[in-house]
């Protein structure tokens, strides 16, 4: 059985990438569910991910207007604007990782 140990450096990069995609995915996934209307009351899972992403939409409201369609359909420009911050914050993190931590 060959275990292959890694280093703090890569383990680093993979926690950053895995956290990125999960952010990414959740707020993909409400943008999704926000512009075919899908509704946020009552309890279940749409109410669930829209309670859970809204901490992370919190440094970006108010920056764009939500456009709605037919007063149901949602096109939130703030989540795209989200997952673009949070990409290029992962970016510059596994970066920052790759800069200052020692080469193996």
């Amino acid at each position: 059985m060959n275990i292959q140990v890694k280093s703090p450096r890569e383990m680093a990069r993979t926690s950053v990438e895995w956290f990125v995609m999960l952010v990414l995915v959740a707020l993909a996934l409400r943008f999704v569910l926000r512009l075919f209307g899908a509704e946020g009351t009552g309890s279940g899972f749409v109410p669930w991910l829209y309670d859970s992403t809204a901490v992370l939409l919190q440094p970006f409201r108010g920056i764009f207007a939500d456009t709605a369609v037919r007063s149901k359909y949602v096109l939130e420009f703030e989540t795209l604007f989200a997952m673009v911050a949070y990409m290029v914050v992962g970016n510059v993190t596994m970066g920052v990782v790759d800069r200052w931590s020692p080469k193996r």
